[in-house]
């Protein structure tokens, strides 16, 4: 368990920024992990990133606001260009 935590932290900007597909960065208004202002630095500094916050909701977005997650996810996919 504590070696699975240790591979979740650290600095993942060059990863997060390796692509320039479309994404969508959902953030939990109470996330304890995901702060507003690095969420927004991150869309910021993606291509094609679009962030969205959760109100109301910890940081499990599934869990804790499911309707919220599926409603958020399809306006993202609906919202795509059809592929060629």
């Amino acid at each position: 368990m504590a070696a699975s935590q240790e591979n979740l932290t650290g600095d993942f900007t060059e990863v997060w920024n390796a692509s320039a597909q479309p994404a969508l960065l959902l953030r939990a208004a109470r996330s304890f992990l995901l702060s507003p202002a690095t969420a927004r630095r991150m869309a910021s500094e993606r291509a094609n990133t679009r962030l969205v916050e959760v109100p109301d909701c910890g940081h499990w977005i599934p869990t804790d606001a499911p309707g919220a997650l599926a409603r958020h996810v399809g306006a993202f996919l609906d919202g795509l260009p059809p592929a060629p």
